[in-house]
């Protein structure tokens, strides 16, 4: 069982061509970026990165602090699960600190992601991904410069 950033192990060298790494990194922005692991390092070199947030107060202010580690923006993509943005409370929209606010003004720095109370619920299983989950997604692989999914 890992209880630390350290102890993740390498990732398998990829073939030629791979064009999609994908890291699903758990830890606490703090935990993450403390010292200097390779999870770390790459978190934050990657050619873009893809935030996930919750429309929550509290989850838009770890997104702020979360932000703060990136030195370029243009880099970053957001994930907001929830509500459309405009159905946020007030105080949601309001807890959106400077970093944050500039991605949402920017038209292209968040993607929206709504809520599946199912695969909440139950996870992912053998069942079809609904259309508005693929259409996030294919919103979020679009903007980093990537094919959309195809059926």
């Amino acid at each position: 069982m890992l209880t630390g950033v350290d102890q993740v192990p390498h990732p398998t060298p990829t073939p030629e061509g791979v064009q999609l790494t994908v890291l699903d990194v758990g830890w606490d922005v703090t935990q993450l970026f403390a010292g200097g692991s390779w999870l770390a390092e790459a978190t934050l070199t990657a050619d873009h990165t893809v935030l996930v947030a919750a429309a929550t107060v509290p989850s838009l202010r770890r997104l702020e602090t979360t932000l703060a580690h990136f030195e370029d923006l243009d880099r970053v993509l957001v994930a907001v699960v929830g509500p459309r943005r405009k159905k946020w409370p007030k105080c949601v929209e309001h807890s959106a600190g400077p970093r944050t606010r500039r991605l949402l003004g920017d038209g292209g720095g968040v993607v929206e992601i709504p809520v599946d109370r199912e695969r909440a619920v139950t996870g992912l299983d053998s069942k079809p991904l609904p259309q508005p989950l693929i259409r996030a997604a294919e919103q979020i692989l679009s903007r980093l410069g990537h094919p959309t999914i195809t059926n």
